[in-house]
């Protein structure tokens, strides 16, 4: 039977603990660097809502996919995420016929509203939002409704 030596006996314990150091850091790097890179990657973070008319009471973030006349609210994005979005033609009907074009740029707070003031408008139809904030490699989409109520006619009187 082989015995070893206590000044070995030490080294050896000594080893075994700096090699479960090693792996539980490792195992904990493993673990905690993907998530954390995912959270600070720049580009297309963040959201776009569609919101009908040129005026609201607060910034809504939420969507209001069923609009007359709109503008495009980005929020959550990087401080100083720009970028490019279109608005395609959607089926029903044609699909992917360009028909609005623009450029946003958070400038250091994370929102940005397009137009500044003011609202587009487009024909009634389905339409989708792209939007791009990383330069191709990941675009956004949104699909909406553009929706004006019919005008509802003026009575007229009767001639007597």
């Amino acid at each position: 039977m082989s015995r070893v030596e206590p000044s070995n006996h030490r080294r050896v314990e000594h080893v075994r603990r700096l090699a479960w150091i090693a792996v539980m850091a490792l195992s904990l790097t493993a673990i905690v660097a993907p998530s954390a890179s995912a959270v600070d990657s720049p580009g297309n973070n963040g959201t776009v809502k569609v919101h009908e008319g040129a005026s609201e009471t607060e910034p809504l973030v939420r969507n209001e996919p069923h609009v007359c006349t709109f503008h495009l609210h980005f929020f959550f994005a990087d401080p100083v995420q720009a970028g490019t979005w279109k608005i395609e033609e959607w089926a029903p009907g044609e699909k992917g016929a360009v028909v609005l074009t623009g450029t946003y740029d958070t400038a250091g707070d994370g929102i940005d509203r397009r137009p500044a003031t003011g609202t587009y408008s487009l024909p009634a139809g389905h339409y989708k939002l792209f939007w791009d904030g990383d330069g191709g490699r990941h675009d956004k989409m949104k699909v909406f409704w553009v929706e004006c109520a019919a005008p509802t006619p003026t009575p007229t009187r009767a001639a007597r």
